[in-house]
């Protein structure tokens, strides 16, 4: 049984309402997960690629590529299905896949985080035949699998709550004892032939390996994990080897306690009842940050989305005009033309992209005008020549709705809309229609035009609108020559003038930081036209939640405050929210919000440190750094942003190099294990400051002490060996971290090679150990060198 789960929800506006009105404001969970967009449709019927917000895109992992380890894609040519069509990709195959197992007492725990294509057809293969005319079975879904084996227990100790967190959400489940005892699969958005409802699944950011091929910077198109160049095309790129396990990024989720340092949910956690062992001891989570990934980067140029939103025309006796309105990215060159390019009556023109508060807004509008009597194109196309490659898109040019008047009386139920066509000089009235309300006709007493060409549709409500709370919403119009309009009733009341109605109106708000919380005064000061809300008390309902970030509102007045999400990219989202009088429950129309947000790029999160330094010491150098994780966008820390915040009372701390020296001064009668504290800050190359970051240091009364057990190599290596400062210090305690290397020629030394990697101590103990098979030493003099990272360090000298 699942108790709870957080997830994105996004309901009807008429459902969201009804909700708000009985109490509930609707918001959203995790509402983190979301891709960018798709490409088009290859010859697979798929997209050739999905791009998340971080502006990584993922292509279709079909290949037979093999990285040195085994297949780089989960699946590839030889999966295609015999029997479908031609270039069909077999029963499934991946755009991007993560699987995480984690052993357990008896049984096993597996997750699986994959973007996924298939067929919904009844078999689940292709079809044998696939045209742009056969129905579309193809479908694109985002999972989220777990299986877990319980161990059963004598006292049914193992039976109970299960908290399970994983790079997609938090998860708590009630289990019974047994194998498979969790089965659970979400699929989001399975439809056939949509490629769109993806975007807002559980993936996003994609889920790569924490660094590319150097071992060090991030995965980027430059630095991928695998590149495999075919005989012929372009090189492939790969965010991951799924044949290699390996610590990766991605999550948008934050770390759990004890994994702070983490920053976000890195990792698959189980967390049993308290009395159940599932190998770590009772009640013990058991925690793996290593996957299995598999990804193809999408490395070719991709077009920015540019769409023309509306194009219509207006004509009378005097002009004819044309108005053309497209969205695309922010400062783009939008070039407008007739899509028949033997038209002589529009030129190519230069969109002009509107502002909002001095800000650009990635919406462009054109208007020319010509002679009355001139033949407009039926058709127009807008190129984006700041995409890389153009974009363009087509749309058909349609008559425009002029609505002068669009109201709705609470009290009667009485609808009345008047309105005319843009296109005056057609010799029979174009005949207008509300589908669902019925068609334009002449005007009544009880609903008088307001232009002398306007028709009116005027309706008693009362047969299917019981609730006056809910006025009737978005009533289309339509025209015969294709012109319709969206047109929002005004609420009037009985009795109350047109200026104290309740309207709500769109508003646009733009330099909304992606970080903590802002404020939104969506009634009081709107940034277009002022809103009109009740003279007394009144609430905002919001209707709808962005698809990133979360809004909610008091139980009174007219600001709401939108919660960010941290770390979410530059993007424009919106929702929708309505007016409502808190006396009588009367609800305004519906009103859009936008918001156009700036990413603000996390700071790095510190790690607290702790390092035993000789009370007479002329300089301990601690590499305060090594620890330290960059946050959410990965973007690298800078070294040389190191500032101190708070200065140690023993002594001095000096920033060098990337890291901090500290110098004890007048310590040399301190006790032993004294406690003396610092602390930092530290940004990364985008600017962002950490909180400080705590330094402890302990003075010593001695230097510290490197003793090696053993030395040895016998095919392997067997070192053993303590360290006087680690262990028990006092208050804290201390556990420096260790390396250590083969040296050859003691007389003149060469560095040959580190052995195995660096170690910690035995917990709550001072002891090492360091194995591993190379470098293997030759000759017949060489050098073992351990070194701590509180600096002391020992040699032993061997002879094979």
């Amino acid at each position: 049984m699942k108790i709870n789960e957080q997830k994105t929800g996004k309901d009807k506006l008429r459902n969201a309402i009804r909700t708000a009105l009985a109490g509930s404001i609707l918001v959203s969970g995790m509402a983190n997960a979301v891709l960018r967009d798709h490409g088009p449709l290859n010859a697979t019927w798929f997209p050739d690629w999905y791009r998340d917000g971080n502006g990584l895109a993922l292509g279709q992992c079909i290949y037979a590529d093999d990285g040195g380890n085994g297949p780089l894609c989960l699946t590839g040519p030889a999966d295609s299905n015999p029997n479908g069509f031609a270039g069909n990709i077999g029963d499934e195959a991946f755009y991007s896949a993560t699987d995480v197992t984690i052993p357990i007492s008896g049984g096993s725990f597996l997750w699986l985080g994959h973007l996924e294509m298939a067929y919904g057809s009844a078999s689940g293969s292709p079809p044998a035949v696939r045209t742009a005319t056969t129905p579309a079975t193809e479908i694109v879904f985002s999972r989220e699998r777990m299986r877990i084996d319980i161990p059963t227990t004598n006292d049914g100790s193992c039976s109970g709550v299960y908290t399970i967190r994983t790079p997609f959400a938090v998860h708590t489940f009630e289990l019974e004892e047994g194998p498979r005892a969790l089965f659970y699969t979400d699929d989001i958005q399975p439809i056939m032939g949509d490629y769109n409802a993806v975007l807002a699944g559980h993936t996003g950011p994609f889920l790569t390996w924490d660094v590319g091929g150097d071992g060090v910077n991030p995965v980027s198109s430059t630095n991928p994990v695998v590149s495999i160049t075919p005989p012929v095309g372009p090189v492939r790129k790969y965010v991951g080897d799924p044949n290699q396990l390996h610590t990766f990024v991605g999550s948008t989720v934050p770390a759990g306690t004890g994994h702070e340092e983490k920053g976000f949910n890195n990792y698959v956690e189980i967390t049993p009842p308290t009395l159940c062992d599932l190998g770590a001891g009772a009640g013990v989570a058991l925690f793996e940050d290593t996957a299995a990934i598999s990804g193809l980067m999408w490395d070719l140029p991709i077009a920015d989305p540019t769409n023309i939103t509306k194009a219509t025309y207006t004509r009378d006796g005097t002009t004819a005009g044309l108005d053309v309105w497209a969205s695309a990215s922010k400062n783009q060159n939008l070039v407008l033309t007739a899509a028949d390019s033997g038209s002589q009556h529009l030129p190519s023109v230069t969109m002009s992209e509107e502002t909002k508060d001095g800000a650009v807004t990635g919406f462009y509008h054109a208007h020319l005008e010509f002679d009355p009597n001139q033949t407009l194109p039926n058709q127009v196309s807008v190129a984006n020549l700041s995409s890389n490659p153009v974009a363009r898109d087509k749309a058909n040019v349609v008559d425009e709705i002029v609505v002068t008047k669009s109201t709705y009386d609470s009290a009667s139920k009485k609808l009345c809309i008047t309105a005319h066509s843009g296109d005056e000089n057609t010799p029979v009235p174009l005949r207008l229609e509300a589908p669902g309300y019925g068609a334009f006709g002449a005007a009544t007493a009880g609903c008088l035009a307001v232009a002398g060409n306007d028709v009116v549709l005027e309706k008693d409500l009362n047969d299917f609108i019981g609730d006056f709370r809910l006025p009737p919403e978005g009533i289309l119009i339509k025209s015969d020559k294709g012109g319709q309009e969206t047109s929002q009733p005004s609420i009037i009341r009985s009795g109350i003038p047109d200026g104290l109605n309740v309207r709500a109106v769109d508003d646009v708000f733009t330099g909304v930081e992606g970080t903590g919380v802002t404020s939104l005064n969506l009634v009081d000061a709107n940034p277009t036209i002022a809103d009109t809300a009740p003279t007394g008390s009144y609430r905002i309902v919001v209707v709808s939640q962005p698809e990133i970030g979360t809004v909610t509102a008091p139980a009174s007045g007219g600001s709401v405050s939108y919660q960010a999400v941290e770390g979410m990219p530059t993007s424009t989202q919106s929702f929708y929210y309505a007016i409502q009088d808190t006396f009588d429950e009367t609800v305004s129309n519906v009103a859009k919000v936008e918001l156009g947000i700036t990413q603000v790029i996390p700071p790095p999160v510190g790690v607290a440190d702790r390092q035993g330094v000789f009370r007479t010491s002329a300089g301990s150098t601690i590499n305060v750094l090594a620890n330290d994780v960059t946050g959410l966008t990965n973007t690298a820390i800078d070294p040389n942003s190191i500032q101190i915040a708070t200065a140690p009372a023993r002594g001095t701390a000096t920033v060098a190099n990337g890291a901090i020296t500290y110098t004890p001064v007048g310590q040399s009668g301190t006790a032993t294990n004294t406690l003396d504290t610092f602390t930092y800050t530290v940004a990364n190359v985008s600017g962002s400051r950490s909180t400080p970051i705590t330094v402890q240091v302990v003075l010593k009364s001695a230097a510290e002490a490197v003793a090696f057990q053993r030395v040895r190599f016998n095919g392997g290596w067997n070192i053993r060996f303590t360290s006087s400062y680690a262990g028990a210090a006092g208050a804290v305690t201390l556990a420096p971290t260790a390396s250590c290397a083969l040296i050859a020629n003691p007389g003149a030394p060469t560095l040959v090679g580190p052995i195995g990697g660096v170690v910690s101590p035995t917990a709550g103990a001072n002891s090492y150990v360091v194995g591993g098979g190379t470098p293997v030493p030759s000759g017949n003099n060489w050098t073992v060198r351990c070194t701590t990272s509180s600096g002391g360090f020992q040699n032993r000298t061997g002879t094979l």
